[in-house]
């Protein structure tokens, strides 16, 4: 046991007293959830999210510890350290694989390539560290350990890697929770996301299936006067607009015509959340919203009502699995850019403190 708690302590130390971890853990995890009781559809919720399930995994490792659970110690140490690692390489391997695929499926171009190049950024990173580790190791050890060029770039490195994998995953898992949430069915109007069309005309599969699960919330909703808002302008390629066809299937499919609005004159997702909204406004007092798209996007479209103070939420149709990986990392560069002067403040900062340190 003693070999044991020598193998550790510095690591614990680092974190500060027990009841300092608890107390952070628990202030943490209370924040989200009255942030998520507030609105759901913020941003914040995900890094507060991912964050908090962090503390939560070191709290209960740090309790572990502490009571000289020396099995249950080492099967955490060994997630953290072993599965973690091995799982990000092999998620990697995954998102190339998949960009290959892509490839082969949707054709060569960036959008396209996004996934090979987000799991080859991975990659690279896992080789360097252990480039560092073999080369560098006695680095650790020496009086010009903080004059060294090699770990400051490392550092550096490290810094941005993990931060834009944090915002990845923090993405990623909110938007799974996201989804899986049950959603209110007293809803007024649901807006049909549009998409691109086939022969400029044509609904293709990826629309198809939105407005599939539009009739799905049509056939679920409570309100009986509920209305369809099909939503899509009409592109420079497009023989008749998106929302034009989007009317044309859901009529197809039985939908009344006088439950259908037309909204044809967006050409982005926000724009088609507030035209639609605009739309409404003398139609109903407070509306409420469902928006319908696919699975990989809804989240971003919560965040456009949000911030366009629309009462509503956001439900995902499915999406060939193929798809989701590149689709994904689309939004997750738009959310990038949404953050974009929050990420400059902190390498600001970050590149400030290295500064200092040295």
């Amino acid at each position: 046991m003693i070999e044991y708690r020598c193998f550790y302590p510095s690591f614990w130390r680092s974190l500060g007293g027990t009841m300092f971890v608890y107390i952070f853990t628990g202030i943490l995890v209370l924040t989200f959830l009255i942030s998520f009781k507030n609105d759901k559809r913020k941003l914040i919720n995900g890094f507060l999210f991912l964050s908090s399930l962090g503390f939560i995994f070191i709290s209960f490792s740090k309790f572990v510890y502490d009571h000289n659970l020396e099995k249950i110690h080492q099967y955490l140490m060994g997630f953290l350290y072993g599965v973690i690692p091995v799982s990000l390489f092999l998620f990697a391997i995954f998102m190339i694989g998949n960009g290959f695929v892509i490839f082969k499926k949707e054709g060569k171009n960036l959008a396209n390539s996004l996934s090979i190049l987000f799991g080859m950024g991975i990659l690279f990173y896992i080789v360097v560290t252990i480039m560092y580790a073999r080369f560098n190791f006695d680095q650790y050890h020496s009086e010009r350990f903080f004059d060294n060029f090699v770990f400051y770039g490392y550092l550096i490195l490290s810094f941005y890697f993990f931060v834009f994998l944090f915002i990845f995953f923090a993405f990623l898992a909110y938007s799974i929770l996201y989804l899986s949430l049950p959603k209110n069915k007293d809803y007024d109007y649901i807006i049909i996301h549009g998409s691109g069309l086939i022969d400029g005309h044509i609904v293709p599969p990826l629309l198809a299936s939105r407005i599939e699960k539009a009739i799905e919330a049509y056939n679920a909703a409570t309100k009986e006067d509920v209305k369809l808002i099909a939503s899509g302008g009409q592109g420079s390629d497009e023989k008749i607009s998106e929302a034009r066809a989007i009317a044309d299937y859901l009529i197809t499919r039985g939908i009344p015509e006088e439950r259908i609005i037309l909204e044809d004159k967006s050409t982005t997702t926000y724009e088609n959340l507030k035209y639609s909204q605009e739309m409404t406004r003398h139609l109903k007092e407070h509306p409420r919203f469902i928006f319908v798209s696919n699975n990989y996007h809804v989240f971003r479209a919560t965040l456009y009502a949000k911030r366009l103070h629309m009462n509503g939420e956001g439900v995902g149709a499915k999406t060939a699995g193929y798809y989701i990986p590149s689709a994904f990392l689309r939004e997750y560069i738009d959310i990038l850019n949404k953050i974009k002067w929050v990420l400059i403040t902190i390498s600001i900062l970050f590149l400030l403190l290295i500064y200092i340190s040295r």
